[in-house]
C-alpha cells in the first residue's frame, strides 16, 4: 500500500479559524458530555448563510477550513497570501467524455461522443482564456506554468502559480474546484514485534502460485494473454528475467519520459542524498514487486522464480512515485488519465491517501476510469485494524477495493536433541542460499546471547555456533541479522513470558539476504535448553524434519477496514493474499554489488512483502484472467463475479472488514451465474448532486437517520446466466451478530426478505427484489450478513452477496466546552490562553460542520468562527480541540455576494452563544449550542493574613519542633463577581476556583477551593530557609488573577525592611503612599534603598520622614533619580540618615513616599521592585543585601498598549515570502500614526520602531470609539485600519489592555502614493531608474531596477484594499503603457 504522507492527522485536518493568534485544532481525549441541543432544526439566519454559500464564497473561507467539494480544497499549509509558486490541481465543471455520456444517459438526455468531447475541450479553452485575464487585478503576466492536462479520467489541469493567485482561479467559468497537489509515499504496514501478520517489508515466504487454483487455470490456457494491465507505482525493473517479456511499455510521470524504470541504487549513489528518509530508501522496489504478482513469467534461472496470477498479461508501467517512494496526486491522476487513453483493461493502484473520502480527486479519477471500461483495482490501505480506516481512492464507489488476508505456508519443523532430550524447532527464517535439509544430523554448540541486541554479542564467540536468543526488545529479524553479523551458523529463538501461550513463535519471516537458518521454540523449552547449557550441556543436534503449514485465511491485522465514510458502502469488497508474499524485486535490493547485466545478478532478486499492496495486484491479475476468458465482461461484472464466488475466511469477520471474503480465482473464472446488485452512487455535476448506476456484488443500504418510524427499503438483484443450463437456487439470508458491534436482527425483528428460491433459465437475465424492514423499536446500530444462493442440483455451486445497513441517531453527539469562560487579557496570571478548549464528536457523518458565534441578547448571529474537515472525522470519536473558540470571528456582512467578511473582528467582554452547525448529505441541519463568556474582570482574593499589619511573620526558636519546623494555618478565599451571571446562563460553575501556591519562589500544583471559594491548609515553615516566601495566585474561571497574595516567614532576629502600601488596588493616575519600616535592625544610623521604577507607569514623589522617627531625634531622607541600563526604567535611591543621640528601636517606620501611577504606559500591576537595601549602624558597620518586602497592588488600567510590526511587501523575499535579512526598518522612512475617533489625538510610533519592524503605541487613552492606524511605507500602499478593540467595558467601566496584532501586508508598487498601482507608478519609476530614490526603491536595496519593477508588474491595477474610495487604475497616460515602459527598459 502506498499511503499519503499526512503531516498531521486530525490536528491539521480539523482546521479552524487560522487567525492572527494561530487558531488551530489539536487532537484530544474523551470527556462525557450531553449537548444542550442536537436535533434537526429549521434554518436560522446563520444556517441559511452557510448553506447558501457559492463555491467561490466557500472558497474564501478555505484559509480557515476545508470541508466542501467545490471551491478551494487546499492543505492548511498553503498560505494564500504568499508569493510562493504552488502546485495545484484544477478540476473543471464538465465531466470527462465517457462519464458525461453516462451521466446524461441516466437523466434521459443522450449526449453524443462528439458533444461530450466538445464540452471538455470547451472547458480547457475557457480556462486558458481566463488565465490570460488575470490581469484584471493582478499582473497580466502571472507566472502560471501548465504541468499536465487531463481529459479522460479527469477533466482539468495541473498548474503551478503564486499562492496568492489561487483564489482567482475560481473566477473562471470553467473551474469547479482547486485541489492541493498532495504528496504520496510508500508506507509498509506498521511493524509490530513478533506478529507475522503485522510485519512489513521484512516478511518472506513460499510461492503462492498453487493457491486458489491458479495452476489449474494456467494449465487450461487462462493466463491473461492479450489483456493489458497498467501498474501505477514506483516503476518496474523491466530487465528482471521474470518481467522482461511481460513489460510492454508505459510512461514515467516523475521524470516525464517514456522510461518507467524504478529509482535505482546507482541513482542513489550519484544523488548525494540520504539513503533513507524514515523507513523508505531512496531506491525503490515496490512497483517491481507488484508487477511480479500480476504478471511474473516464472522463467528466471532461480528457485524463487515468480509466476504471477496472469503470467501472459501485458504489463504497462506508469511510474508515479519517485525517490523514497514519494510522488504527487497530479502525477497519479495523469497516470490514470493516460491508462484510459492507452486502453488499459485493468489498472492496479497499490497506493492511496489515508482519507476515507469517495470524493477525493484520485477517487473521482478512478470512478471515471471505470466508467470508461477500465477495471480499477485498488488497495484498501494498511491502517487497520479499526473500522473506517479505508483510504482513498479505495473509498471510490466504483473502485474494486481489496483487503489483505493470510495464506497457509509450508515451513520446516525440525526435531532437536540436547542432552538426550528432544525439542521441536519451528522455522523462523532462512537465507536465499540456505538448504535447510542439510542441517539434518549436524551438531553445533549453543551460545547464549540473551536478547540478541548488538551489545549482547560482546565477548561471546558465536562463529560457527548457534546463537541462542530470547524474544523481546527488538524485532525478530534484527536479532537474526545481529547473529549473522557475528558469524553464527544458525539461530534458535525461544518465546518470552509475554507470549508463552502461543508456544513456539508463530511468526514466519521467510527468506532474506540478512538471515541465516533460524528456528523457534516455546518459552518452556527455551528455559529447559538454557538450564542445560548452564549445566554444561551446550551441544545441540538437528534430527529429522517435516513440513507444517502456517495459519491461513485470516484477515491481516494491518488491513484497512470500511465502511466508506460518506455513504457507508461495503468496502473493501474482497480480500486477497497479502501476508508474506514472494515476488520480484530489482537486483540491487539483495545484491548491492551487481550491475544487473548478468543473469546471476537476478538469482535472488525476490522478496516477500506484506500489505494490501500485495493483495491488490493479485486481484488485478485474476481480473485479467476473467477478461481473457470472457471479453464481454465490464468492470462491474468482474467485481461482482469475484465477490459472488469469494470464499469465507477461517474466522468470522464483519462484511465491512472483508466484503464477500477471500478471492477464489478458479471458481470466479468458471462461474456460470452472476448476482449483481443494482445500486446508485452519488456524483456531483455542475454543483448539483446526481446519481449514477453502481452495479456491484454487495448490497449496501447505507445509513438511516432515526426518525421514530419503521424503515423500509429495497434493492434489486439482476441474475444473469452464462450457461445453457436451467438452474434453481435456494436462497438464505444469514444475519451476523456481534461482529464489530453488529446487532442481533432476530432479537430486533429486523428482516431482509426476498424469494426463497430463484429459477434461472439458461443464457437469460432476470431480476429479483429484497426488502429490508427495520422496526422503529430496533436497537440502533449496524445490521449485516450475507445472502447465500445454493444450486439445488449441485450444492457445491454457491454464490453470496454481503449486505449491511445501519440506523443511527443522527447529529452531534458531544459539544463540550472545557472552559466556557475565558479571557484574552494579561493579568497577574501571566499571558492568557485566549481560547476555549472543546470536545466534539458526531453521531453520524456530516457533510459540513461549522462553528458560529451569536449574540444572545439580540438573537443575531454575529459571524463565522471556523469549520471542521469532516472527511477526517470518525463517528462517535471524541476530538479535543485546545483552541476551538477564540476572541476573534469573521462577521456576517449581509451582502449576498460576500456574506462572510475576510476581516476578523474581536469579541467584547460579555455573554455569547457558540453554535456547532452540521449538515448531512441529505441537507438536514443539526445544531448544538453552548453559552460562553469572555471575562476580563479579575476576581476578589482575600486571605487570613490580610489583616496582619505586616505580611512578614517572625518566629522564635521556641515555636520550632525538633526538625526546626512548624505549621502555619491559613485560608485563601476567591470570589468572582461574574459567577452568578455565568450560572444564570447555565454555564457550569459552582464556586470552586483554582489557587496556585508558590513555596520559596517555586509554584506547586494548583489546588481547588471548595464551593464557597475557600482554600484552607497549613504552611510548613522550616528554619532551613532564612527567608521563606509563600504566595498564592487566585484565579477565576476565565484564568484572570489579581496580584499574588504574599506572606514571608523569617526568624525574629532577621533584619529586613517592609514597604507598606495604603492601597491594594488603584486606577491609572492614582497615588499609593508607602511607609518604609525597619525590622530587627539594631542601632540604625543610615538606610539606603534603591527602587527600579518603569518610567511610563509611575514616578516617586513626596518623600518625607515618618513622625515615628522624630520622637527619638533629628533625621533626614533624600531621594535621587538616575538612569539604568534599561532605558525604560529609572533607579530611585532613598537615603535615610539618623542624626539624633537616642538609639532607634529595631522596628521603626523611617520614611514615606508617594508612588503616583502614570497614564503614559499600560500596566495591570505594580510598576517597581526593590533592587537593593542596606544599613549602616552607629559604629559605621554596613550590612548589605538586606531583604525588603513591598506590598503589591493591582492597577485598573485607563490606557492601552498596542504592539505590531510593519508588513511591507518589498521587505519580503519574493520567493519565500520571508523577511529579508539585513533590512533595517528604521531607515525605510516609514510613518506610523494612531488617530483618535475625533481626530484630536494623534500618536506617533516611529520613535519606537525597531530594526526588525516592531513598533508600539503606549498610553492610548481608553475610548469607546475606534482609533485609526496608518502605516505609510515609501512605494507601498498606505494602509489604514480601524481598531475597535483598544479598550473593554469591564463591570461598567472602560479599561485598557495590552494587545499584540500584526496588520495586513502592504503591497509594493504605489510609487506616487495615489492608492492605486498603475501606469503612473511605472512612469514615476522610469524617471528614477538607476537611482536610489526611496519611493521607487521598493525592495530597499538602494537601487531602482528590474527587481523593483517586478512589484508593479505583479500588483498592476490593484487599488488600496483598505480604502473604499481608492481610484481606478490608469493603463495608459500620454501614450505610455506598462508594455511600452517595459520595452523601453528592455524588460518586455
Amino acid at each position: 500500500m502506498v499511503k499519503k504522507a499526512i503531516k498531521s492527522k486530525i490536528v491539521k485536518n480539523l482546521t479552524i479559524a487560522a487567525l492572527s493568534c494561530s487558531f488551530i485544532l489539536s487532537s484530544m481525549g474523551q470527556i462525557p458530555y450531553v449537548p444542550k441541543a442536537a436535533s434537526a432544526v429549521s434554518y436560522s439566519k446563520a444556517e441559511e448563510i452557510l448553506g447558501s454559500l457559492t463555491p467561490e464564497q466557500r472558497a474564501a473561507l478555505k484559509q480557515i477550513s476545508t470541508n466542501e467539494k467545490t471551491g478551494l480544497q487546499l492543505s492548511s499549509d498553503i498560505d494564500l497570501t504568499s508569493l510562493d509558486l504552488t502546485n495545484v490541481i484544477v478540476e473543471f465543471k464538465n465531466k470527462p467524455k465517457k462519464v458525461a455520456q453516462v451521466v446524461a444517459g441516466t437523466q434521459g438526455q443522450p449526449l453524443s461522443e462528439t458533444e461530450a468531447a466538445d464540452l471538455v475541450t470547451q472547458d480547457h479553452e475557457t480556462f486558458n482564456k481566463d488565465i490570460q485575464q488575470l490581469k484584471g487585478k493582478n499582473n497580466k503576466k502571472v507566472d502560471v506554468k501548465f504541468k499536465r492536462y487531463y481529459k479522460h479520467a479527469f477533466n482539468g489541469v495541473s498548474i503551478s502559480l503564486p499562492a496568492n493567485q489561487i483564489e482567482n482561479l475560481l473566477k473562471s467559468n470553467a473551474v469547479k474546484a482547486v485541489w492541493s497537489n498532495e504528496t504520496f509515499s510508500v508506507e509498509p504496514p506498521i511493524q509490530v514485534e513478533g506478529n507475522g501478520q503485522e510485519k512489513g517489508d521484512q516478511i518472506t515466504v513460499a510461492n503462492y502460485t498453487p493457491y486458489d487454483g491458479l495452476d489449474r487455470l494456467h494449465s487450461e490456457g487462462i493466463t491473461g494473454k492479450g489483456i493489458k494491465v497498467g501498474v501505477l507505482d514506483t516503476g518496474i525493473d523491466y530487465n528482471h528475467p521474470d518481467l522482461k517479456d511481460a513489460y510492454k511499455g508505459g510512461y514515467d510521470f516523475v521524470n516525464n519520459d517514456k522510461d518507467p524504470m524504478e529509482t535505482t541504487y546507482a541513482e542513489w549513489k550519484k544523488s548525494g542524498k540520504l539513503e533513507k528518509q524514515g523507513s523508505s530508501t531512496y531506491y525503490t522496489e515496490h512497483g517491481t514487486h507488484v508487477a511480479g504478482i500480476i504478471g511474473g513469467r516464472g522463467v528466471a534461472n532461480s528457485e524463487y522464480k515468480m509466476t504471477g496470477a496472469a503470467p501472459e498479461a501485458d504489463i504497462y508501467a506508469y511510474r508515479v512515485l519517485g525517490p523514497y517512494g514519494s510522488g504527487s496526486s497530479d502525477a497519479i491522476i495523469a497516470a490514470i488519465d493516460r491508462a484510459v487513453q492507452d486502453d488499459m483493461d485493468v489498472i492496479n493502484m497499490s497506493l492511496g491517501a489515508a482519507i476515507n473520502d469517495p470524493n477525493f480527486p484520485t477517487s473521482m479519477a478512478v470512478n471515471n476510469a471505470v466508467l470508461h471500461g477500465v477495471t480499477a483495482v485498488v488497495s484498501a490501505g494498511n491502517s487497520g485494524d479499526k473500522m473506517y480506516t479505508l483510504g482513498s481512492p479505495g473509498a471510490a464507489a466504483l473502485a474494486f477495493t481489496v483487503g489483505a488476508s493470510s495464506i497457509a505456508i509450508d515451513v520446516y519443523q525440525y526435531s532437536g536433541i540436547q542432552n538426550e532430550k528432544n525439542y521441536s524447532l519451528r522455522q523462523l527464517a532462512k537465507n536465499y542460499a540456505d538448504d535447510l535439509t542439510q542441517l539434518k544430523g549436524k551438531t553445533y554448540k549453543l551460545v547464549d546471547v540473551n536478547l540478541g541486541n548488538p551489545d549482547d554479542f560482546t565477548g561471546k564467540d558465536v562463529r560457527g555456533n548457534i546463537a541462542f536468543i530470547k524474544r523481546g526488545s527488538i524485532a525478530l529479524i534484527d536479532k537474526i541479522k545481529n547473529a549473522k553479523a557475528n558469524g553464527a551458523a544458525a539461530v534458535i529463538m525461544y518465546n518470552d513470558e509475554a507470549n508463552q501461550a502461543e508456544g513456539a513463535i508463530q511468526a514466519y519471516l521467510g527468506e532474506s539476504m540478512d538471515a541465516i537458518p533460524a528456528f523457534s521454540v516455546s518459552n518452556a523449552e527455551g528455559n529447559a535448553i538454557l538450564a542445560a547449557m548452564q549445566a554444561g550441556n551446550a551441544n545441540f543436534t538437528f534430527g529429522d524434519f517435516t513440513k507444517v503449514k502456517t495459519a491461513g485465511d485470516e484477515l491481516a491485522g494491518f488491513s484497512s477496514r470500511g465502511p466508506s465514510r460518506a455513504n457507508t458502502d461495503i468496502k473493501p469488497e474482497i480480500t486477497g493474499p497479502g501476508v508474506s508474499i514472494l515476488s520480484t524485486v530489482p537486483f540491487y535490493m539483495n545484491n548491492k554489488n551487481a550491475d544487473g547485466t548478468k543473469p546471476e545478478d537476478y538469482k535472488f532478486a525476490y522478496q516477500r512483502l506484506s500489505g494490501t499492496s500485495m493483495s491488490s495486484p493479485y486481484v488485478a491479475g485474476v481480473s485479467a484472467l476473467m477478461l481473457q476468458s470472457n471479453k464481454d465482461l465490464q468492470p462491474a461484472d468482474v467485481k461482482t463475479i469475484l465477490m459472488n464466488t469469494a470464499d469465507p475466511l477461517s474466522k468470522d469477520y464483519s462484511v465491512f472488514e472483508i466484503g464477500s471474503g477471500r478471492i477464489d480465482a478458479y471458481e470466479a473464472v468458471h462461474s456460470s451465474v452472476e448476482f449483481a446488485v443494482m445500486d446508485k452512487t452519488p456524483i456531483n455535476l455542475n454543483g448539483k448532486d446526481k446519481s449514477l448506476d453502481d452495479i456491484t456484488g454487495a448490497m449496501s443500504f447505507g445509513t438511516y437517520g432515526f426518525k421514530d418510524k419503521d424503515i423500509k427499503d429495497s434493492r434489486h438483484i439482476k441474475v444473469k446466466s452464462f450457461s445453457k443450463q436451467d438452474k434453481t437456487f435456494n436462497v438464505e439470508v444469514n444475519f451476523q451478530t456481534g461482529l464489530r458491534g453488529s446487532k442481533d436482527a432476530a432479537q430486533n425483528n429486523v428482516t431482509l426478505e426476498g424469494p426463497a428460491t430463484v429459477k434461472v433459465k439458461g443464457n437469460s437475465v432476470r431480476k429479483i427484489k429484497f426488502d429490508l424492514h427495520i422496526p422503529k423499536t430496533a436497537e440502533k446500530g449496524m445490521y449485516e450478513g450475507n445472502i447465500v444462493f445454493t444450486n439445488n442440483d449441485n450444492p457445491s455451486e454457491q454464490y453470496q452477496i454481503p449486505f449491511g445497513g445501519r440506523v443511527v441517531n443522527e447529529g452531534i453527539d458531544k459539544f463540550n466546552l472545557l472552559n466556557p469562560i475565558f479571557t484574552a487579557i494579561k493579568t497577574a496570571a501571566g499571558n492568557p490562553i485566549p481560547f476555549i478548549a472543546g470536545e466534539v464528536s458526531i453521531k453520524s457523518y456530516m457533510k459540513t460542520l461549522d462553528v458560529i458565534i451569536s449574540d444572545p441578547k439580540t438573537g443575531k448571529d454575529l459571524g463565522f468562527v471556523g469549520a471542521f474537515n469532516t472527511a477526517a472525522m470518525d463517528e462517535n470519536t471524541s476530538y479535543r480541540i485546545r483552541t476551538l473558540i477564540g476572541y476573534t470571528y469573521y462577521p456576517f456582512t449581509g451582502d449576498k455576494k460576500n456574506p462572510i467578511s475576510k476581516d476578523w473582528k474581536t469579541l467584547k467582554p460579555g455573554h455569547y452563544i457558540v453554535k456547532l452547525v452540521g449538515k448531512n448529505e441529505k441537507g438536514d441541519t443539526f445544531i448544538a449550542s453552548k453559552d460562553i463568556m469572555l471575562d476580563h474582570g479579575v476576581p476578589n482574593v482575600t486571605t487570613s493574613f490580610d489583616s496582619l499589619d505586616q505580611k512578614v511573620i517572625e518566629y522564635s526558636d521556641s515555636q520550632l519542633d525538633s526538625k526546626g519546623q512548624f505549621l502555619y494555618d491559613f485560608k485563601v478565599h476567591v470570589d468572582d463577581p461574574e459567577m452568578k451571571e455565568a450560572q444564570s446562563y447555565g454555564i457550569p460553575v459552582d464556586g470552586r476556583f483554582a489557587v496556585v501556591p508558590y513555596y520559596n519562589g517555586f509554584p506547586t500544583r494548583a489546588v481547588q477551593t471548595d464551593t464557597n471559594g475557600d482554600y484552607t491548609d497549613k504552611i510548613l515553615v522550616s528554619n532551613q530557609f532564612k527567608i521563606l516566601p509563600v504566595m498564592f495566585l487566585g484565579l477565576d474561571n476565565a484564568g484572570n488573577a489579581p496580584v499574588e497574595r504574599r506572606i514571608v516567614f523569617t526568624k525574629n532576629t532577621t533584619p529586613y525592611y517592609y514597604l507598606k502600601a495604603n492601597k491594594q488596588a488603584v486606577t491609572t493616575g492614582d497615588t499609593i503612599n508607602y511607609s518604609v519600616r525597619s525590622n530587627n535592625i539594631n542601632n540604625l544610623k543610615t538606610t539606603k534603598m534603591t527602587l527600579q521604577v518603569v518610567n511610563t507607569q509611575a514616578t516617586i514623589e513626596n518623600v518625607t520622614l515618618n513622625d515615628a522617627v522624630k520622637q527619638y531625634g533629628d533625621a533626614q531622607v533624600t531621594v535621587t533619580a538616575a538612569p539604568t541600563k534599561y532605558s525604560y526604567m529609572t533607579a530611585y535611591t532613598f537615603t535615610f540618615t539618623y542624626l539624633g543621640n537616642k538609639t532607634l528601636p529595631e522596628d521603626l517606620k523611617l520614611f514615606n513616599f508617594d508612588l503616583r501611577t502614570l497614564d503614559k504606559g499600560y500596566t495591570h500591576r505594580e510598576a517597581f521592585y526593590v533592587e537593593s537595601a542596606s544599613s549602616i549602624d552607629q559604629s559605621n558597620v554596613e550590612t548589605k543585601d538586606i531583604y525588603s518586602f513591598a506590598d503589591l497592588y493591582d492597577v485598573k488600567p485607563k490606557v492601552t498598549r498596542f504592539v505590531s510590526s510593519v508588513q511591507a511587501e518589498g521587505a519580503k523575499d519574493p520567493v519565500t515570502g520571508q523577511s529579508i535579512i539585513g533590512i533595517d526598518y528604521r531607515t525605510l522612512g516609514a510613518k506610523i500614526t494612531l488617530t483618535s475617533y475625533d481626530g484630536k489625538t494623534v500618536l506617533d510610533a516611529v520613535p519606537t520602531l525597531s530594526s526588525s519592524g516592531v513598533y508600539e503605541f503606549d498610553g492610548i487613552k481608553v475610548d469607546p470609539n475606534p482609533h485609526t492606524i496608518m502605516v505609510d511605507v515609501p512605494g507601498h500602499f498606505t494602509m489604514y485600519r480601524s481598531l475597535e478593540f483598544l479598550s473593554d467595558d469591564v463591570r461598567g467601566e472602560l479599561v485598557g489592555k495590552y494587545i499584540r496584532d500584526p496588520l495586513e501586508l502592504s503591497l509594493a508598487g504605489d510609487v506616487n502614493k495615489d492608492n492605486v498601482i498603475d501606469v503612473l507608478d511605472a512612469i514615476e519609476m522610469l524617471k528614477n531608474w538607476g537611482t536610489n530614490n526611496p519611493s521607487s526603491d521598493l525592495n530597499f536595496d538602494k537601487k531602482v531596477d528590474s527587481k523593483d519593477m517586478y512589484f508593479i508588474k505583479k500588483n498592476y491595477q490593484i487599488s488600496n484594499p483598505t480604502l473604499t474610495d481608492a481610484p481606478k487604475a490608469k493603463t495608459k497616460y500620454k501614450g505610455a503603457t506598462l508594455d511600452s515602459i517595459l520595452s523601453e527598459l528592455s524588460l518586455k
